[in-house]
């Protein structure tokens, strides 16, 4: 399995809320919230981080460091997710209760990677950077003291952000990425990569469109500070000095 977070949570969800997943429209929240970021979004690419692994030339510490820092936000979302699970009517609000327990069952599959592979059983066994530590947090403050629907706006990212960098940068000149070819196209596999990112957005479009309460401004800021933190993840990737996320014995 690659490592990566934008792995889709698809094959999860219930047969009569999966169907076809249509693109959203360009004047839908997902979109015009994306275009308000688009300048993060193009910082993101152009990280010493991301530039380095399609060169090549990324130093495999840093590429193992990162790795280790994306386990303890992995498994904090778990508990997030979790908890926004319980905060559900399932009854009232079976869609948004699926999609939840979704997103949740598929972070549970993604971090059994990383107790298989690199032995990280929990995220009380990574010393996190501050800006990971916060990122997480930024997630569970939504849940805690928001309406469910604003932990998927949170979570958005993950999804579109990643396949999106990887579209541009597998399509740019000088792609040369040798061993972390299998990285980006783990991330950007064609339209289909996009799927879980357009799930939420489509749904967020329908919960306005049935007079659900929705306020964009809010979920806007949430959104954006969700982009901020991936800006800063991938900053701090390629500075080993802010790579304390070490795992414990």
């Amino acid at each position: 399995m690659f490592l990566t977070r934008s792995s889709s949570f698809l094959e999860f969800l219930p047969t009569n809320f999966a169907g076809d997943i249509p693109e959203p429209s360009d004047n839908s929240f997902f979109y015009r919230v994306f275009n308000l970021n688009i300048e993060t979004a193009n910082q993101v690419v152009n990280t010493p981080y991301l530039q380095a692994m399609k060169r090549g030339e990324l130093d495999p510490q840093y590429y193992g460091c990162l790795t280790v820092l994306d386990s303890y936000y992995c498994y904090n979302a778990v508990d997030t997710l979790n908890s926004l699970l319980c905060k559900v009517d399932q009854s009232k609000y079976p869609g948004l209760y699926a999609l939840i327990k979704a997103n949740l069952d598929s972070y549970k599959r993604y971090n059994a990677t990383f107790l298989q592979d690199w032995h990280i059983r929990q995220s009380d066994n990574v010393t996190p950077t501050d800006t990971m530590r916060n990122y997480a947090k930024h997630e569970q403050n939504v849940m805690c003291y928001s309406d469910p629907i604003y932990t998927l706006v949170a979570y958005i990212p993950c999804y579109f952000l990643w396949p999106w960098f990887s579209q541009k940068i597998i399509e740019s000149s000088g792609y040369h990425p040798g061993v972390y070819d299998n990285w980006f196209r783990g991330n950007y596999y064609g339209e289909d990569s996009y799927k879980s990112a357009w799930k939420l957005g489509n749904f967020i479009e329908e919960w306005e469109q049935q007079g659900n309460s929705f306020n964009e401004t809010k979920a806007s800021e949430i959104y954006r500070t969700s982009m901020q933190y991936e800006l800063a993840v991938f900053t701090e990737a390629f500075n080993p000095s802010s790579m304390a996320g070490i795992v414990k014995k």
